[in-house]
């Protein structure tokens, strides 16, 4: 029998890291692998990570599965589980450049599953000495409790973390090393085009201040790109703050209500008060855990998703809301126009028109009968193509390949 040691870090993110490695081992369980789990927690003092039952594994695994660079966390912290494996498999929730110093030290005994295609084709181009690189979206639950559309107590969903832009664009610039003026072209360069990838912008600004590049500069700036990104990553989550902001400010102006779950959303609303006095309404439910998110989507009708600047990928608001019955809105890109259909079984937007955005949501909710036909077809797609169980044998397919 194969073993497998998962590596699931605790309280991240809403404890969701920990619930797809907990979904991971119920299913690979059932696949015929014998599983441990390592569930690490952080020190409040440090940046460090140790076992939360302080043991160490007393044996050797076929392959050791962690997301977002576990071991790389705890290796810090002078433990590494890593020689416990023949194979370490890596699943990345967000773009590589977050984890720069982990992927340079990886070789051909580590493998990277990433959430987008262009995720992927960048660890393969800027970290050749890893193993092989996959794509594979990520699943979600299904409510056990089924309620009909109409009798759905949200009428509008988004759930997520919120930060002022003004905030963190203020805290950015005292951040030390950050490169202004390439923070502030990079923002504009993303926001001009927003189907450009981060590491394709870098070099549209490059060429913006200097057109005929040598040879040897180009190798230079192709060389040192990861790097650069990692270090000035600021960008990207700042881009995350303003679409955020901008997205539900649209909807308030509108007069549409939107009832949110996660971090400082207070905030928001205290923004929202000065920028739409007069319009609609957040009405906000505080954290929750990962794990209860099914039962609220599936009390649900219409589900908002931004993605967090995927140009070829799938965040999970998107299975969430299809598997369990709701009118998914999101804005596009590559992976998702080719595997789902506009108006079928999920409604896309333009970030570049967000202005338009009210006029989508105003029209699936004045048509009720419609709207439920597009639910009904999400949670039939979601649940024959993004449950954990099909994610598990695909990820095991690979693995076992």
């Amino acid at each position: 029998m194969k073993r497998m040691l998962i590596l699931a870090l605790s309280k991240v993110c809403y404890v969701s890291v920990y619930h797809f490695c907990e979904r991971i081992q119920q299913n690979v369980q059932k696949e015929g692998w014998q599983t441990d789990m390592l569930v690490l927690e952080k020190e409040e003092s440090a940046n460090r990570y140790y076992p939360a039952n302080g043991e160490m594994p007393d044996c050797t695994y076929d392959v050791i599965l962690e997301i977002n660079t576990a071991s790389h966390c705890i290796r810090e912290s002078g433990i590494s589980y890593e020689t416990l494996g023949k194979e370490v498999w890596h699943l990345l929730l967000d773009h590589p450049m977050y984890h720069h110093e982990a992927l340079v030290t990886m070789d051909q005994k580590f493998h990277i599953v990433c959430i987008d295609r262009k995720h992927a084709e960048y660890v393969r181009t800027y970290y050749p000495k890893i193993g092989s690189v996959h794509f594979l979206p990520l699943a979600a639950d299904t409510s056990k409790e089924w309620i009909p559309y109409d009798k759905r107590k949200y009428p509008v969903l988004f759930t997520g973390s919120y930060m002022n832009s003004a905030t963190f664009l203020h805290n950015a610039k005292q951040c030390a090393g950050i490169d202004q003026p390439f923070f502030e072209q990079m923002v504009q360069k993303l926001l001009d085009r927003p189907m450009l990838t981060q590491s394709r912008a870098v070099w549209e600004c490059i060429r913006d201040r200097k057109a005929d590049l040598t040879k040897q500069e180009q190798k230079e700036i192709e060389n040192n790109l990861p790097s650069m990104l990692h270090t000035q990553y600021f960008f990207d989550m700042y881009i995350r703050c303003i679409l955020r902001e901008e997205m539900l400010i649209q909807l308030l102006k509108f007069g549409i209500d939107v009832d949110v779950y996660g971090h400082n959303w207070e905030l928001f609303i205290e923004y929202a008060k000065l920028v739409v006095p007069d319009g609609g309404k957040i009405h906000y439910h505080g954290d929750v855990f990962y794990d209860r998110l099914p039962e609220i989507y599936a009390d649900s009708q219409i589900v908002l998703n931004i993605l967090p600047w995927f140009k070829d990928g799938m965040h999970d608001r998107i299975p969430m809301g299809m598997n369990n019955g709701c009118v998914t809105v999101s804005d596009s890109c590559d992976y998702l126009e080719e595997n789902l259909q506009d108006g079928e079984n999920i409604l896309f937007y333009s970030i570049e028109q967000l202005e338009e955005l009210p006029a989508l949501i105003k029209e699936i909710q004045s048509n009720q009968k419609e709207a439920a036909k597009i639910a009904a077809k999400a949670y039939a797609y979601g649940n024959s193509h993004f449950t954990w169980k099909k994610y598990t044998k695909e990820l095991l397919h690979m693995i076992e390949k």
